[in-house]
């Protein structure tokens, strides 16, 4: 088989990312994956400007009718398969544009590519790309090879794309919950592949000792380095009430430091010029969605942060990372919004890496105690096998617990990780192995390839 790298590399070979502005994980998963890929690669992305997209996706997060019906969509099975079965005949009746658009690039490309692989990070234009698939192939002479990245670890309908040669998921669970579905549609199966999500391999890399040890004096009771914590305001910038009262919260210590990273707009420009006015804040804005990811990658590779708070969306996947790890910063999550947030800390359930109902309730009991904190050494062992936990969903007594688990020594435990890391799900290498299977993959699909692409 062709290693990826000699893979992706040829001249015979065009990477096409199709993703959406509907929220930051999908750029972000999209960005992961174009991290992964040799310097010699000269990927094309398509949807990330998509406006039209975006707004839909912000209004409908934050008015509270359009969220309702939402979350009816999500979880009502009789709603989702009317609404999935309209939405997706919608998706693929309206392709011309994008059809034109994906044929111009490839006419454009020099040498011209033999196997046009599209990589797709959002549903939307996943099932676009699955209508044209046949067409594009016949008019412009290439093969034509459609992935599909599932960017939470979520069962749902929407992203049963037919047609597509492959769909990447993060679990067991979520795979055999997707093909039960597609099996029942009667649709012959696209590969089903599970594969350890794709976490960006910048913030993979290892801190050094000294990096390491000023994790583990953030987070000690008296510790000599003040508690650094970041915090992504979602694409959608919800929870802004909550994370101001939490912030108020916090700046009550002195040893804190919050880096706050948000999208610039009309939505979030009251909360960052407030934030700004709090000695203990530094905001990082930008105005464009992909400089809001990048500039967060930045802040985690040249900064050491101990803690983040974050809604449990594809940021939960950080789980996945060590402590000794740049991004593999204790998660300390806000209420979820959409099902598919509460899928992925139902993975973290799975795995041991939040904790259990009963520890659950026992921390909740703890934060709103007024005792010492205080935990039996059994308790304070658990926590060395956790990367993340919820935190109140009033902001106030939210800000209260990050100061109790610290003095309690919780959050120094959960820097001493110490769980078992063995299972294929739990591996954060992702994005390297993403590229290694794909590889492998399409090779075996067109074996006309594997011998001139692996030279």
């Amino acid at each position: 088989m062709p290693r990826s790298s000699d893979f992706f590399s040829s001249d015979e070979v065009m990477v096409l990312f199709t993703t959406s502005p509907a929220g930051l994980g999908h750029i972000r998963v999209t960005e992961a994956l174009r991290e992964g890929l040799p310097e010699t690669v000269r990927p094309e992305v398509m949807g990330i400007d998509d406006k039209s997209i975006k707004f839909i996706h912000r209004v409908g997060s934050r008015n509270r009718t359009l969220k309702m019906m939402m979350e009816l969509a999500q979880n009502n099975p009789l709603v989702e398969n009317y609404y999935v079965a309209w939405f997706r005949k919608k998706l693929r009746r309206e392709t011309q544009e994008v059809y034109e658009r994906v044929a111009d690039l490839v006419a454009r490309r020099r040498p011209k590519p033999k196997i046009l692989v599209i990589i797709a990070t959002h549903h939307s234009l996943a099932h676009k790309m699955a209508a044209i698939k046949g067409r594009l192939a016949r008019s412009l002479g290439v093969d034509v090879v459609l992935a599909v990245v599932v960017t939470d670890d979520t069962y749902q309908k929407i992203w049963g794309v037919y047609g597509a040669d492959y769909i990447f998921l993060p679990s067991d669970w979520t795979r055999e919950c997707l093909e039960q579905y597609l099996r029942q549609l009667g649709w012959e199966l696209p590969k089903l592949v599970v594969s350890a999500y794709p976490v960006s391999p910048k913030l993979a890399r290892y801190l050094d000792a000294q990096e390491f040890k000023t994790r583990q004096e953030q987070v000690k009771a008296g510790g000599k380095e003040k508690l650094a914590i970041i915090m992504p305001i979602s694409g959608a910038a919800v929870q802004l009430a909550y994370f101001e009262k939490l912030i108020v919260e916090l700046s009550i210590k002195p040893a804190v430091r919050v880096t706050m990273v948000s999208r610039e707009s009309s939505y979030t420009k009251e909360f960052l010029d407030w934030c700004q006015n709090v000695p203990a804040v530094e905001v990082v804005a930008d105005r464009e969605d992909r400089e809001v990811v990048l500039s967060y990658e930045k802040e985690l590779t040249t900064k050491v942060f101990a803690v983040e708070i974050t809604k449990p969306s594809e940021q939960t996947f950080k789980t996945l990372l060590s402590p000794k790890q740049r991004g593999g910063v204790v998660l300390l999550f806000s209420e979820p919004v959409g099902r598919q947030e509460y899928d992925n800390l139902a993975f973290l359930l799975r795995h041991g890496l939040i904790p259990n109902e009963a520890h659950e309730l026992r921390l909740n009991r703890f934060f709103i105690e007024n005792d010492k904190p205080q935990f039996e050494e059994e308790f304070l062992k658990m926590a060395q096998e956790w990367r993340g936990l919820k935190l109140p969903n009033d902001g106030e007594m939210a800000g209260r617990a990050i100061d109790r688990l610290k003095e309690s020594g919780i959050l120094a435990r959960m820097v001493d990780y110490s769980g078992d890391r063995r299972n294929k799900e739990l591996d954060s290498q992702g994005v390297d192995k993403f590229w290694q299977t794909l590889a492998q993959l399409v090779s075996k699909q067109y074996p006309v390839y594997k011998g001139s692409l692996s030279r």
